[in-house]
């Protein structure tokens, strides 16, 4: 039973009501209840599953026409799309399966085809790929023959990040192709070399590939998701976890000693206590034991919950920063904050742009970096600033705050 502190609106607790096949008020629920719902199901992405849930059950007959109609359009409209994006992934599975190198699924790419009910029920914006860091340019030439192309200078990328993104010419979803998880400054204790030794080999599209251990796929999830999201994915991203959790069968034990490496105690810890408390999902009992206020805030439970029914912003980039700014507590410290953004370290901005050594490539290289900021930043910008409310403010202050108890990242770049 959820905390009274962290009650839900209400158009979240019919949702998670169907997703966790509670029906018995379901008959009493009005039009408006059902419209409502299937609103916030489609903001958060949980309508293809939403509707095969339903369809299995056989409770169609609750719902209005009208809305029953609307979440069919979308869960059909899912399935065309995970479709093009299967056919997308088999031609790259295929490829690498003839030049013998392997790769790893991760997140939707895994989740979908081997978690799901159905792939069409996981909806995904993109592919992601794990591969060793020894085959990365030879992998990098053979994504060049299907069509696909590099924006960001790969010396930037091998320094500061964790993947390289293809976007392919001929359209399709982006191919993030990793050699990490998590970028270095993050600390995860899945170490690469150990990601591929307990990773199992399988077939996906008659392909061969691998996935990674239940145990290793379970910490990646609750890092991204509290990590890299800070819970803006909200009850999408915990149902990857409640059924990886269902479907797998983890070893709880080596889980528990991942978590005493690394920073992944305090995100990994927050996503297990909230899917336990939202999915009911059924975890082991010495997880109950780290579940106590001293271990994990009532007011970051708060915080997690408002981020997670408010979903994932509009302008990703534009909020960090005005969040990051706010947090500064003087004047000279905001400025401070704000040149940075705008002059990042001459190491960085080399290596983002490939930058030659001397001073006047490194004067482009900042004049650049504004016309990037401006070209993706600037048309927003204002409307942004102007149509800020004191409720934004207060979800900013609440993400930070929430930021700020993982420990997750103060050291991120500015260079988004």
């Amino acid at each position: 039973m959820m905390p009274g502190f962290m009650q839900l609106p209400g158009d979240f607790k019919l949702l998670l009501q169907i997703l966790i096949h509670d029906y018995e008020s379901l008959p009493e629920r009005t039009p408006e209840d059902w419209c409502s719902m299937a609103s916030t199901a489609e903001k958060t992405g949980l309508i293809p599953y939403l509707y095969w849930s339903i369809h299995q059950e056989n409770i169609f007959k609750l719902i209005p026409e009208s809305v029953r109609n609307r979440m069919q359009q979308i869960f059909y409209g899912s399935c065309a799309r995970n479709i093009r994006i299967e056919k997308q992934l088999e031609a790259v599975l295929q490829k690498l399966a003839e030049i013998n190198r392997p790769c790893i699924l991760l997140k939707g790419s895994h989740l979908a085809w081997r978690i799901y009910p159905d792939p069409g029920t996981r909806p995904m914006g993109d592919l992601d790929i794990l591969v060793q860091m020894s085959d990365l340019d030879l992998i990098s030439g053979v994504l060049h023959e299907l069509g696909y192309h590099t924006g960001v200078n790969p010396d930037y990328s091998l320094k500061y990040q964790c993947h390289l993104v293809f976007l392919r010419l001929t359209g399709g979803v982006p191919l993030e192709v990793h050699w990490d998880l998590f970028r270095p400054s993050l600390h995860c204790p899945l170490e690469a070399d150990a990601l591929w030794t307990h990773s199992r080999s399988t077939t996906v599209l008659n392909c061969p590939v691998n996935i990674l251990a239940p145990e290793d796929a379970l910490i990646h999830l609750c890092m991204h998701f509290a990590v890299q999201n800070f819970c803006r994915t909200g009850f999408k991203g915990l149902l990857d976890i409640h059924l990886i959790i269902l479907k797998c069968d983890i070893n709880w034990e080596r889980v528990r000693g991942n978590l005493e490496t690394g920073q992944a105690l305090r995100p990994v810890l927050l996503c297990l206590h909230l899917t336990s408390l939202i999915y009911k999902t059924p975890l082991p009992e010495f997880t109950e034991k780290l579940f106590s206020e001293e271990q994990i805030p009532r007011d970051i439970l708060q915080a997690a919950v408002s981020t997670m029914c408010t979903g994932l912003p509009d302008h990703p980039a534009l909020e960090r920063f005005t969040s990051d700014l706010n947090a500064k507590p003087r004047i000279i410290s905001k400025l401070r904050y704000f040149l940075t953004v705008l002059f990042p370290d001459p190491g960085s901005l080399r290596a983002l742009y490939g930058l030659s050594s001397g001073l006047f490539p490194l004067v482009k290289g900042y004049f650049r970096r504004w016309c990037d900021l401006i070209h993706r930043h600037g048309k927003t910008l204002i409307p942004f600033l102007r149509h800020q409310t004191p409720g934004d403010r207060r979800l900013q202050q609440t993400t930070l705050r929430l930021r700020q108890w993982i420990g997750s990242d103060s050291d991120r770049d500015n260079h988004s």
